[in-house]
């Protein structure tokens, strides 16, 4: 399996760092996001040697992350109202001119 320049897999990461069959990342959720900071501080004085890492620098905020589908949505509203409008006028014009061959203008 061609692999792309620049990304490892995690079994020859661990191998590399001598940790081969260890668990080399942890993820813990808390109940208030408020204390991130103070668990972050005590995770660091804990484990004074590991990484330690906040994941709202990895992870965008809900918020503006999902505003394709809302743009997307908006257009094809715009979209299916232009057209409608626009059959009506052709609508309009085209018996207003057959009218007009009728009675003879």
């Amino acid at each position: 399996m061609a692999r792309e320049p620049g990304f490892s897999q995690d079994d020859d990461t661990q191998e590399l760092m001598g940790s081969a069959g260890k668990a080399s990342i942890f993820f813990v959720k808390l109940t208030n996001p408020e204390n991130t900071a103070s668990v972050l501080a005590q995770f660091q004085q804990l484990l004074p040697n590991y990484q330690i890492r906040n994941m709202q620098i990895y992870v965008p905020d809900d918020r503006r992350q999902h505003t394709g589908p809302e743009q997307f949505i908006d257009v094809m509203i715009g979209l299916a109202v232009s057209i409608g409008l626009l059959v009506i006028f052709i609508t309009m014009y085209s018996s207003l001119w057959s009218g007009r061959a009728k009675s003879g203008y």
